[in-house]
């Protein structure tokens, strides 16, 4: 069944130092997260080895380091992630990073260091 589903429906999850997560759908084949970064947070670098990673900018500045090589997103830009690749995301500039993180199948038991 379908639900509607928004940040005043979940309570954030704090992932990170200025990090916050809440998830709109959880299951094991999908996940979507909306989550927000206050500048200059980042996250370590990490692998998913089956889970297929899609990162859209929707306010605020990005640098997504992905397999050797950084790229910036701004607003209504995103960037696909495959499996078994390196990859962090960063918040730059001043204003507050937020975005949404697709994860297929579900990434959260599928992390490890890189």
């Amino acid at each position: 069944m379908s639900s509607l589903s928004d940040r005043t429906m979940t309570e954030p999850v704090a992932w990170g130092p200025g990090c916050l997560a809440w998830s709109f759908m959880s299951g094991p084949d999908l996940t979507v997260k909306s989550e927000r970064m206050m500048p200059p947070a980042s996250e370590e670098l990490h692998v998913h080895d089956r889970a297929r990673q899609f990162f859209f900018v929707l306010a605020g500045h990005a640098r997504l380091t992905f397999g050797g090589r950084a790229v910036e997103l701004v607003e209504q830009q995103g960037l696909e992630v495959p499996p078994g690749t390196p990859h962090r995301i960063e918040a730059v500039g001043s204003a507050t990073l937020d975005f949404l993180v697709v994860s297929a199948p579900a990434a959260d038991n599928d992390r490890r260091s890189a």
